[in-house]
């Protein structure tokens, strides 16, 4: 999420000025097609779709962490 954050995709669709909105505008114009790769990541970062994953996996990271540094001292 943070990848499509940092190119402009957002939950508010894509930011103004970004990395997106000038492929957006050179690629397609006025129109995008539905269900291609740029409207799906539009989707993706909007509803926050694979958020789950990260924390799931950032959690399980987080606690891995925590366990070797307690075992450690």
């Amino acid at each position: 999420m943070a990848i499509l954050l940092c190119l402009g995709f957002g939950p508010r669709g894509i930011a103004a000025g970004s990395i997106a909105a000038g492929f957006q505008s050179f690629m397609y114009g006025g129109f995008t097609p539905a269900g291609g790769i740029f409207a799906t990541l539009t989707s993706t970062a909007m509803l926050g779709v694979f958020m789950w994953p990260f924390v799931l996996l950032s959690s399980v990271m987080a606690t891995a962490v925590a366990v070797v540094v307690w075992w450690i001292q």
